[in-house]
């Protein structure tokens, strides 16, 4: 009631308006009612506002004559990244009044209603992006005469070359934009994407910590981010990723499962440093690191939506430590979410490590790899309980050297017990 109230006060007639309530409706109107002027939710019924974003811009590249205003009910770090990449106008606070409005609309009407050439021709650039670049290129020359700071113009060139995976020509065109605008969202965003394309991961790196220097994070670039942290062997930032996922409103399945698996590359990098044969229980119970890795892979396991092999992950990276509590935790997680999972027998044999006697382990172990389930860690459990258990030493033998035959790289670490 109040959109419609305010857009009477401000003579918008009814007929060039239209409402949707789901995301697909949203979707629909886009296609047929091409509007210039959008009002969008951060979530919707069954979608987020970004793809209601990626639409509208694709319908109507040019931003002089269309705009996008996004509602939010708190100082978003979507909303600030997307403002800064000059793709969402403006936001509007929930709640709104027909006053809120008015106020935002006129705000709105200064920034549009007279662009100079420059930026005219900047906007008219952006349409031909992704389809005729030799008009993007004709466009920003003719831009460059206009501004004594044409930063843009060289972004927009290495946006085109990026497009078109010319990585080093994107490049070379992004460090002329960088020189003339060292801060600019899109120019260190597109320099983080193209040397990631490029496998040059300390690189990227650089470019995202120049981003975030300016910026918050942006939450469709956390699962890049996590990846090439992880790549770079950059593990702290991952809890800083980790704190950005937290204040994102509701967040994509690929968002979670990336912070899922980053933080179990965290905790594994954490565990390693840990010398478990030489430290008592007591002493990990006064580890505030143990304790904080173990509450990450619970709070990890939480957050995984779509892909089980994480969950799996998580009990082999536990396999090594005394934990019986996230253990189970972790496996609880399983059979709720992934109730299906082809490796859940693998899963319940690392399980079954943790609260079984040494035979009872030894023997779900044999079975789970007979069975067709093969795994470094299986063949680490039967050697270190037939030991344990004193098993005649031909058959801790013959286990052994299947175990280096099919998984070579275990021959350090079986032989720091096996031949002990």
């Amino acid at each position: 009631m109040a959109y419609e109230n305010a857009f009477k006060t401000l003579g918008v007639q009814r007929k060039n308006v239209r409402f949707a309530k789901t995301f697909e409706d949203a979707l629909k109107e886009m296609k047929s009612f091409k509007p210039t002027l959008v009002f969008s939710y951060e979530v919707l019924a069954e979608g987020r506002y970004n793809q209601v974003l990626k639409e509208h811009l694709k319908i109507l590249p040019n931003r002089t004559k269309n705009s996008f205003i996004l509602l939010t009910q708190n100082d978003s770090i979507d909303a600030i990244s997307r403002i800064a990449q000059q793709q969402v106008d403006l936001v509007l606070p929930i709640p709104f009044t027909v006053d809120s409005i008015k106020a935002l609309m006129e705000e709105l009407y200064k920034m549009k209603s007279s662009p100079s050439e420059y930026r005219q021709l900047i906007n008219e650039a952006y349409e031909y992006v992704g389809s005729k670049h030799d008009k993007v290129f004709e466009i920003t020359q003719k831009a460059r005469e206009l501004s004594k700071n044409p930063f843009e113009t060289h972004y927009l060139e290495g946006l085109c070359q990026f497009k078109e995976e010319k990585y080093d020509e994107a490049i070379k065109s992004l460090e002329q934009a960088y020189a003339l605008n060292s801060t600019d969202f899109n120019t260190l965003k597109l320099f983080f994407k193209a040397y990631k394309h490029q496998k040059n991961y300390y690189m990227a790196l650089q470019y995202s910590l120049k981003l975030h220097a300016a910026y918050p994070i942006s939450p469709d670039m956390l699962r890049d981010l996590s990846m090439v942290a992880v790549a770079a062997r950059k593990h702290e930032l991952i809890l800083n990723y980790y704190e950005a996922y937290k204040k994102v409103n509701e967040p994509s399945d690929d968002i979670k499962d990336a912070i899922a698996a980053a933080l179990v590359i965290y905790v594994q990098c954490e565990l390693d440093k840990i010398d478990f044969d030489n430290t008592s229980i007591q002493e990990l119970l006064r580890d505030k690191k143990y304790k904080d890795s173990l509450k990450l892979l619970e709070e990890a396991s939480i957050i995984c939506t779509t892909k089980p092999a994480i969950l799996e992950r998580m009990l082999v990276v536990l396999a090594h430590t005394p934990d019986n509590k996230t253990t189970k935790f972790i496996q609880v997680k399983q059979k709720e979410k992934f109730p299906k999972y082809e490796n859940a027998p693998l899963m319940d044999a690392l399980v079954c490590d943790k609260d079984s006697t040494a035979s009872q382990s030894l023997k779900m172990a044999i079975d789970t790899l007979n069975s067709g389930y093969k795994s470094e860690i299986l063949y680490e459990i039967i050697i270190k309980r037939s030991i344990e258990m004193n098993r005649k030493k031909e058959s801790t033998q013959e286990w052994y050297e299947q175990a280096i035959k099919i998984f070579p790289n275990m021959k350090v670490r079986l032989d720091k017990f096996y031949n002990a």
